[in-house]
């Protein structure tokens, strides 16, 4: 005989089961719960509300560097909003597209070697949308997940840097036609060293030589002065060229071959013949 079920013990039992999902719910909206604990066929199963992750999110979301994450191709899987601030593109259109386009030119060989690697620290310059040229410190690691590699990417823009420095930043180059014209608006002032003379040359020649080197006779460093026309910086790189060949020979007396073998070398960085 079927026991008979006494209908106010049952909506007594389904008014607690009520209560309860209501109390389960309220508990959720107002963040008092976590997680709930399942029992599945494979056991007791945790399902989280909220991401363990998210405190990690935010950091990144708000950080003042510029973040992204790369597949071991370059391609851009995720970036924070300071990195699309820095190449000047809206968010959305930044993910999904090559890092490597927003990398100058002269700077991109570099930007592969470092990708490849998928480790290591690259100083190097943007180009943002709008033309501006920013300086910038790579820092790259990889990381893999499910078998699936990626790489890791966080941009310093150094210009930030300089312009916090509370002294004088002083740059010095010989290639000014290298400088990218956005790059150059940057700088307060420009001064330009005119070529040094004969004299002048001859000085710092003969001042850069170390004391304990000897010159072979042959060596005549007025007539070297006079005839090749060099900066401070150049002479500089023929001396430290002509004492490592000393070296290499195991001793102390600079050749003329050595002078011009080094004047050769400087000469052919600027596509110059002797």
């Amino acid at each position: 005989m079927r026991d008979e079920v006494n209908p106010v013990d049952q909506i007594r039992t389904l008014t607690e089961r009520l209560e309860e999902a209501e109390e389960t719910l309220r508990a959720v909206r107002s963040g008092e719960i976590d997680a709930f604990i399942v029992q599945g066929p494979g056991g007791e199963q945790v399902y989280a509300l909220r991401s363990a992750e998210q405190p990690y999110r935010n950091l990144i979301e708000d950080m003042l560097e510029g973040a992204a994450i790369l597949t071991v191709a370059g391609d851009i899987a995720y970036c924070n909003k300071r990195f699309a601030e820095l190449v000047s593109v809206p968010l959305e259109d930044v993910v999904g597209g090559s890092m490597e386009r927003f990398i100058f030119g002269a700077d991109r060989a570099a930007y592969r070697t470092l990708l490849q690697a998928g480790s290591g620290k690259r100083r190097v310059r943007l180009t943002a949308a709008d033309g501006w040229v920013v300086d910038v410190l790579l820092s790259f690691t990889t990381s893999v997940t499910d078998d699936v590699g990626r790489r890791n990417l966080i941009v310093t823009d150094l210009s930030e840097l300089l312009a916090r420095c509370p002294g004088v930043v002083i740059l010095a180059t010989n290639l000014k036609a290298n400088i990218d014209e956005a790059f150059a608006r940057r700088f307060q002032s420009m001064i330009y060293f005119s070529m040094p003379g004969p004299e002048q040359r001859l000085r710092i020649w003969e001042q850069s030589f170390p004391a304990h080197i000897a010159l072979e006779d042959k060596v005549n460093l007025e007539d070297t002065a006079r005839k090749y026309e060099m900066t401070g910086g150049t002479i500089i790189n023929v001396v430290r060229y002509s004492c490592l060949m000393a070296l290499k020979r195991g001793d102390k007396t600079i050749r003329q071959k050595d002078v011009l073998a080094g004047i050769r070398k400087e000469f052919g960085k600027d596509g110059k013949i002797v």
